[in-house]
């Protein structure tokens, strides 16, 4: 109806053509009739105990064999929500409460009897019972996305128990060396790791993933060891990630340049993968790319530790002017990657151009004498290092 309240109607597909259609109704209402009595059957049942009274029966199912049960995996839920509620300003009680009652509703009648209403029952239970409508939403929404492109969790507290959620999979599984081998993938972790990535950079949820790893590792220890799962289940994550970038219209070597800075977030990520994408478009980006390269050669080559630049070294004009607009615009790069405005770190860049050629159009950086050559090669250093501040340049193939 126009107020989106439910009609008393259902809808049947025939794949006949039939001369009676209204026995084709009558079947079909004789055999839903029955389902929905059962299901009020189950709804007034279920009432008469709240989800929260149900929470430690989870120690009846199994999540997996080495990483426990459902209420084992709640528990550690909850501690990995407990440290991200922090991240998004969300009610920590609120949060800690939401996880551990997401997965009470796999014990009511209803559940069992359908379960793909799960998430679902546990939205109506958590209001009967009078639970607070945040925890009440995340219930539902920490199942979601439930496919491929499928809507994300809208409130904090559902993304963050979503992403704990799959993230205690996700390490959990790997822990156990049963990680996904060609098509096999059973506990769907290609899926829940998409999931995260989805629910971080669409639903903006900015956390440390690496960290958030760690400590879903350590919470396993009691289970088992999880040794370098962590590690593991960021390179896996990554790439996902890689296959949803490209997806998306970036380059590989879009990706990849941001990659080799190692971002601490997926939302980082994001920003500074946008950010080279519009960089790589300027007419300098190029050059810049093919410099950075240089530079890093010349690195390998010499493999100096870091070392101050002196500019009472300097011989040719070459090197001052390179060194003078260095010190002019590594304060403003910083401060605009402080905050994050990496297209404008980028842009500032690309004024080092004119410079960055000068200098290796008329100075030989492995100069005979040993301090002019050090010299030189910390100069570029510097360089390397602030070209290198948001993404890897000298990985661009432009």
């Amino acid at each position: 109806e126009e107020d989106d309240s439910l009609l008393p109607y259902f809808i049947v597909i025939a794949n006949i053509e039939s001369t009676n259609p209204a026995t084709i109704q009558l079947g079909n209402e004789r055999v839903i009739k029955p389902r929905f009595e059962d299901a009020g059957f189950f709804w007034k049942r279920d009432k008469q105990r709240s989800l929260a009274s149900r929470q430690e029966d989870l120690e009846g199912i199994l999540f997996e064999k080495q990483l426990g049960s459902m209420l084992d995996k709640t528990k550690r839920i909850s501690f990995l929500a407990e440290s991200l509620a922090d991240v998004s300003s969300s009610d920590k009680n609120l949060t800690v409460r939401s996880a551990q009652l997401c997965k009470c509703d796999l014990l009511t009648e209803m559940v069992n009897e359908f379960p793909k209403l799960q998430g679902v029952m546990g939205r109506y239970y958590a209001q009967n019972d009078g639970e607070p409508t945040e925890v009440a939403s995340a219930i539902e929404e920490h199942y979601q996305p439930l496919q491929s492109g499928g809507v994300l969790p809208t409130t904090n507290i559902g993304k963050i128990v979503a992403v704990c959620d799959r993230i205690d999979t996700l390490v959990g599984i790997f822990a156990t060396g049963k990680k996904p081998t060609g098509m096999k993938d059973p506990y769907a972790l290609r899926r829940a790791a998409l999931g995260v990535i989805r629910i971080s950079i669409e639903g903006n949820l900015d956390f440390d993933l690496h960290k958030l790893l760690l400590q879903s590792a350590q919470s396993l220890s009691e289970k088992l060891d999880a040794g370098n799962a962590a590690d593991e289940v960021l390179d896996f994550i990554y790439e996902r990630l890689r296959g949803y970038c490209l997806d998306k219209g970036f380059n590989i070597d879009t990706f990849e340049a941001v990659r080799n800075v190692c971002p601490r977030t997926l939302v980082d990520f994001q920003d500074r993968i946008n950010a080279v994408q519009k960089f790589r478009r300027l007419p300098e980006a190029g050059s810049l790319a093919a410099a950075n390269k240089r530079i890093r050669n010349i690195l390998k080559k010499e493999n100096i530790e870091t070392t101050a630049v002196k500019n009472d070294l300097f011989v040719e004009q070459a090197e001052c002017e390179l060194f003078y607009k260095l010190e002019e615009i590594e304060n403003i790069v910083s401060n605009n990657f402080t905050v994050r405005e990496y297209s404008e770190s980028l842009s500032n860049l690309a004024e080092l151009k004119p410079v960055i050629d000068q200098f290796f159009d008329q100075v030989m950086v492995m100069d005979n004498d040993s301090a002019i050559r050090t010299n030189r090669v910390a100069l570029v250093a510097q360089v390397d290092r602030l070209l290198s501040k948001v993404a890897d340049i000298s990985s661009l193939q432009i």
